[in-house]
């Protein structure tokens, strides 16, 4: 048995282990989220607030239905189990439904606290083609059949979003490692453990206008300075600040214009400790400077990786240990 109340943008809605909130957020777009826990969680995560909308509401005896815009989606009690469907429209075209396998206890698996291994499980159209993801090492720009781990490692930047031809985009708001199935029978998101399953819908009259509510809800690129778009010079990799100068000087001396030296990987006294090792990297401020009076920026890469023997890696085991102790 389920109960499904009203909110300013959409419905909350109840069954015997699960609570699901289905609200408008944004001009065609809405915002699920499920949990097995007693409250939701408002965190955005990498969402900006929501423009506003219009939504309407409609509850029937056999469903009710939230419509914003372009998009419909449509909720309504499965007979066993107490489960649900829901149903997502453009216009009148279903793009997306899940896909019953059970109860809760099928899409939630507790790992700690108030934390769950989630699923959400969608039915497959074997028309859809699929896009997005971010940087994958693979050949296949259709990501329809393929299996993807949402996790960065060297080379692999997953970003949670796709693309798909039936007319919609789709982000999995849930930071942390999980796993993405674009299979022949269903479609499954999920992360590894969070507090709540997290995902958008959106729509709009074209591949450009769904891809300008995409930026609507997480944030426009910034324009570019002028020198980012001229030549950048790289090389694996300089090992001194007299190599990099060198390097700089020669394009100088010959008249080419050069817009950015990268430093990469390296360059510091420990991985971790973002700064220059000083026997090689003598007056790091400078350098820059010297490059910039010859109209060249600086891009420095860091690594995200910390060793044991640095000291942010100290400072972070202290920090740790001052909240136990504060926490008792």
């Amino acid at each position: 048995m389920s109960t499904i109340k009203c909110t300013e943008n959409g419905f909350s809605y109840s069954t015997r282990d699960e609570r699901l909130l289905i609200e408008s957020y944004g001009k065609n777009c809405i915002r699920v989220r499920a949990t097995k826990n007693g409250s939701f969680s408002d965190e955005r995560h990498t969402l900006l607030a929501a423009r506003e909308s219009s939504p309407t509401k409609e509850i029937t005896e056999e469903k009710s239905i939230l419509k914003n815009g372009l998009l419909r989606v449509e909720i309504r009690d499965i007979a066993w189990g107490g489960s649900y469907r829901m149903e997502f429209y453009k216009n009148d075209k279903l793009i997306l439904a899940t896909h019953n396998e059970g109860d809760a206890a099928s899409r939630f698996e507790h790992t700690e606290g108030d934390h769950y291994r989630t699923r959400m499980i969608f039915d497959a159209f074997n028309d859809e083609h699929i896009y997005g993801l971010g940087q994958e090492q693979h050949d296949f720009f259709d990501k329809k059949g393929c299996t993807f781990d949402l996790r960065h490692w060297n080379t692999k930047s997953t970003l949670p979003v796709i693309y798909s031809s039936l007319g919609y985009g789709f982000i999995w708001n849930n930071p942390g490692t999980g796993r993405v199935e674009f299979a022949k029978n269903h479609t499954v998101w999920t992360a590894d453990s969070c507090y709540q399953a997290d995902f958008l819908i959106f729509t709009g009259d074209s591949p450009a206008e769904i891809m300008h509510t995409y930026c609507e809800l997480t944030g426009f690129a910034p324009m570019l300075p002028e020198w980012a778009a001229g030549f950048w010079q790289s090389r694996l990799r300089y090992e001194s600040r007299d190599e990099v100068l060198d390097v700089a000087r020669k394009y100088r001396a010959l008249g080419v214009p050069l817009s950015a030296i990268v430093i990469d990987y390296f360059h510091w006294t420990e991985q971790g400790e973002w700064q220059f090792e000083p026997s090689l990297w003598q007056d790091p401020k400078g350098m820059v400077d010297e490059l910039r009076e010859m109209g060249t920026e600086t891009v420095v890469s860091i690594w995200p990786t910390i060793n044991p023997n640095s000291r942010n890696w100290q400072t972070m085991n202290e920090e740790n240990m001052l909240v136990r102790t504060e926490n008792g």
